[in-house]
């Protein structure tokens, strides 16, 4: 016996006697749930025999229908303190609060229940329904607000419309969603918006970067591993990120970076919906949704054979292609005001973009898309001292091009036309009259008025033309 656990004999020893002389119901369960001591009375509040409890898991117990939810399970679950109503299989009412004990590492060694018996105290039991019912509706407050605040889609491109209806129609479904798309794109942020829309969004949200984490440690982060599996390993065990994630949802992110023996393991567990821990018997069923995401393009990872062609075509079900921000110049305006706000709020200021500034923007072409235009207005709120952003204040944080070319002092007059195909002869002509437009109106929004366009129309020509 190590030294730390002789220190919980003595204070489970000294624990349990002052259990023993309150109301209340103290249990205390190791860092996987298992029980380990328990204060008297325990036939009386759970219909069960210390005797019969010690020993055994809350996990198991949850399905047995002992409890009809844990707090120990829910603590590890969660990884932090919760309180809730609890039935048991006595026929009881408790109000049960679960602490969770950590270790150095932050890993849960120990947790402690405390649990009061509320069958026939009416009035509490009221006012704690009245409590929940409060904290549901503040919760569905904070669902909202987050449906707006990380709202990065913008709403005006056509493709972000269909993207954002498909997302929102298949968040409430079981189905692994493929993300793809450039660097910087948003895929990490509709994964959340897909969460936390589903009906899984009070549950866990576990990102897990298959790039970041060494390839020597990844399979114990997704999978945990049992006792003595291996040296350095933890005396408790671990449950992996799969386990952690319960009924929630994970997000693989960056999957082409997952190692080839990894790839074979997450086919497995996605076939079968379940795993085992590193050094583990049992297998643990899969409950989690998994979504995933690359930059890649996978097809090309498989014939370069990188990536296994099983696998891929197990995760290509239901891919979503999301466009680079160059091709959705309509969602600039919407994106600027969204991050604009947060940052305002972020850092306790009032700011505005001025027209010359969104101008400034709107031509800029962001080859870090959606990240890279957040980081932008993020500095632009933090160095611009006055209230209105100009394009000045854009200037020292990006580099625009947008010089017009003299071509001979505008078109000359030929007394022959050329004959080109129609399409080249549209795009020049085109391309002549935006430049003529260009010189004499000042700003994208009074060229769209005078040629009778939508002003995301001209921003996309004079990009395509490097007007």
């Amino acid at each position: 016996m190590n030294n730390e656990d002789k220190l919980w004999k003595e204070q489970f020893k000294d624990l349990k006697t002052a259990a023993d002389l309150c109301i209340d119901q103290i249990t205390i369960t190791d860092g996987n749930g298992v029980f380990l001591k328990i204060s008297k009375d325990c036939d009386e509040y759970f219909g069960i025999k210390e005797e019969d409890m010690v020993g055994k898991s809350s996990f198991d117990m949850e399905k047995t229908g002992i409890f009809n939810i844990s707090s120990s399970a829910e603590v590890i679950r969660r990884r932090q303190k919760v309180r809730f109503i609890q039935t048991t299989k006595a026929n009881k009412r408790i109000f049960v609060t679960g602490y969770p004990v950590f270790d150095e590492n932050e890993n849960i060694i120990k947790v402690v229940n405390i649990s009061t018996d509320i069958t026939n105290d009416e009035d509490l039991e009221r006012e704690l329904k009245d409590t929940e019912t409060k904290l549901e509706w503040l919760k569905n407050e904070r669902r909202k607000r987050m449906r707006n605040e990380e709202n990065f889609f913008g709403t005006e491109s056509k493709n972000m419309k269909e993207i954002r209806s498909l997302v929102e129609h298949f968040a409430s479904k079981d189905i692994l969603i493929l993300l793809l798309g450039d660097t910087g794109v948003g895929k990490s942020h509709i994964a959340k918006y897909i969460h936390n829309i589903s009906n899984r969004n009070k549950e866990p949200f576990i990102t897990i970067n298959c790039g970041a984490i060494p390839h020597n440690l990844l399979e114990s982060e997704l999978f945990g591993y049992e006792k003595g599996s291996f040296t350095g390993a933890l005396h408790t065990g671990k449950p992996g990120l799969f386990e952690i994630a319960d009924n929630g949802t994970i997000f693989l992110d960056e999957i082409a970076e997952l190692p080839l023996d990894l790839q074979v393991k997450l086919l497995t567990v996605l076939e079968e919906k379940k795993f085992r821990r590193i050094g583990g018997e049992n297998y643990i069923d899969l409950k989690a949704r998994i979504l995933a995401a690359t930059n890649k393009d996978l097809s090309n990872c498989v014939k370069e054979g990188t990536f296994r062609e099983d696998l891929y075509y197990r995760i290509n079900v239901f891919p979503i292609k999301i466009p680079p921000l160059s091709e959705r110049v309509e969602d600039i305006p919407e994106l600027i005001d969204i991050f604009l706000k947060s940052y305002s709020n972020k850092y306790e200021t009032s700011k505005k973009v001025g027209p010359d500034a969104y101008e400034a923007l709107l031509l800029y072409k962001y080859p870090g898309n959606i990240r890279e235009l957040r980081n932008i207005i993020e500095r632009l709120v933090i160095i611009n001292e006055d209230e209105v952003i100009t394009e000045k204040d854009v200037r020292k944080v990006i580099k625009i091009d947008n010089t017009v070319k003299d071509e001979s002092k505008g078109m000359e007059k030929e007394e022959e036309i050329e004959i080109v195909p129609l399409k080249k002869g549209i795009e020049e002509y085109e391309k002549s009259l935006l430049k003529a437009t260009s010189k004499k109106y000042k700003t994208t929004r009074e060229q769209a008025r005078v040629l009778g366009v939508d002003q995301s129309i001209i921003v996309r020509k004079r990009q395509k033309y490097s007007i």
